[in-house]
């Protein structure tokens, strides 16, 4: 099977109608300068025991691709997600309505209400993400501190009101999401999107879930969960037909166009709009490596 070029991935990502950006750790792959070795034990990248873990089998279904530098839990590495303070600079009118949660006397217990209600309207996070998952990795200093924040929202969890727990149970995925903690995630929702478990009913959490699958080199797993999204949420197809789109692709290769789900989209037209999968004819000079882009 021959890898999906980069062009094809942007394609049909730009065709789906959305993108995602994540901050501070969530789903934006690092700079190249920050892309050294992956890193081991995270259950995505093996550690060096020998053992064959997700990052060897989908370099293997791509024809030797390198895609084990992107395949990790990203939460695990300090130099991407150190803390950054002049991202609580809230003088900026679009951060004004986390200020109140700035000034709290208690921050954490501040932005835990806030995330996992999804804010004054209620609205699900993972519609409202900005500002609050620009600032909250900053303003908390997540990532020297992710043990006792995740205990904590955990702990808010617990005694959330049994009305809205299943939403609070998808805006903390949405936080897990956004800080790279896909391993967390999938510890500790994936079994209960099974049918009959405590969780099947929120298409919110099949999206994130289906996203962190991807994340740790899971597609195959990731494609049931993002068809379920996206028959669950169908007021946000853009979103969830990007998810869909996406893993299907990186589970397919250029097997895509047989095997995708023609049920609930219809992607043929791409390639007569797009026939040339020769890099060198394309009509412009490839500048990816001088820009210090991965193409992948």
């Amino acid at each position: 099977m021959r890898a999906v070029p980069s062009s094809s991935v942007s394609l049909l990502l730009a065709l789906a109608g959305g993108f995602v950006t994540l901050s501070a750790c969530g789903s934006s792959p690092p700079p190249a300068s920050m892309e050294a070795e992956p890193l081991p034990g995270n259950g995505a990248v093996p550690a060096d025991d020998g053992s064959v873990g997700a990052s060897d089998i989908a370099v293997e279904r791509h024809e030797g691709m390198d895609l084990s530098r992107k395949i990790r839990n990203v939460a695990d590495d300090p130099e991407i997600c150190s803390a950054d303070t002049t991202f609580l600079n809230l003088t900026q009118p679009a951060f004004g309505p986390l200020k109140p949660l700035m000034e709290a006397p208690d921050r954490d217990a501040a932005f835990i209400q806030a995330t996992l209600s999804g804010g004054p309207e209620g609205v699900p996070l993972r519609l409202s993400a900005f500002p609050m998952m620009t600032v909250l990795p900053h303003a908390l200093d997540w990532h020297s501190r992710r043990d006792a924040l995740k205990a904590k929202y955990e702990a808010a969890l617990g005694t959330w009101p049994a009305e809205s727990r299943l939403q609070a149970h998808a805006n903390y995925a949405t936080v897990l999401l956004y800080q790279g903690e896909f391993q967390h995630m999938v510890d500790r929702y994936l079994e209960g999107l099974k049918e009959g478990g405590a969780y099947q009913d929120s298409g919110d959490l099949h999206f994130s879930v289906a996203q962190a699958l991807y994340r740790l080199g899971r597609p195959g797993e990731a494609i049931p969960h993002a068809r379920t999204a996206y028959k669950m949420l169908p007021q946000t197809t853009l979103d969830t037909r990007w998810v869909l789109m996406l893993v299907e692709m990186a589970e397919y290769g250029w097997d895509f166009y047989d095997k995708y789900s023609k049920d609930m989209y219809d992607a043929s037209h791409i390639r007569s709009f797009f026939p040339n999968d020769d890099w060198g004819a394309l009509p412009f000079e490839d500048k990816t490596d001088k820009l210090g882009i991965d193409p992948w």
